[in-house]
């Protein structure tokens, strides 16, 4: 699992990668426990979004931090689809590719 950190930086969003973490054929609990371990240091409070691609597991680990999340901050992540991280991706593939 990549983690990577969108935020807000003089003015402008900025995106940095945080750390990668295998997990393998892991249940939506292992990796919610390898998340938390991995954003430790920040404050879950300020999440907004989160990207991912599309396994059952993956939406079910966003059920269970959408119920901590309420739980614990009194909010829920915007739920905007899969697929952010994918368009990151293909951001970085094509702006690289166009630069020659």
């Amino acid at each position: 699992m990549d983690i990577l950190v969108r935020f807000w930086h003089n003015d402008q969003v900025a995106t940095r990668y945080l750390t990668l973490v295998f997990t393998g054929h892991a249940k939506a609990d292992d990796i919610l426990s390898a998340f938390y371990q991995c954003v430790e240091k920040l404050k879950l409070s300020k999440i907004l979004q989160i990207s991912m691609d599309g396994p059952n597991v993956n939406w079910k680990f966003f059920e269970n931090l959408q119920a901590d999340l309420k739980k614990e901050y009194s909010h829920e992540a915007l739920s905007i689809g899969s697929c952010g991280l994918h368009i990151l991706h293909n951001s970085f593939k094509y702006g690289e590719s166009s630069t020659g």
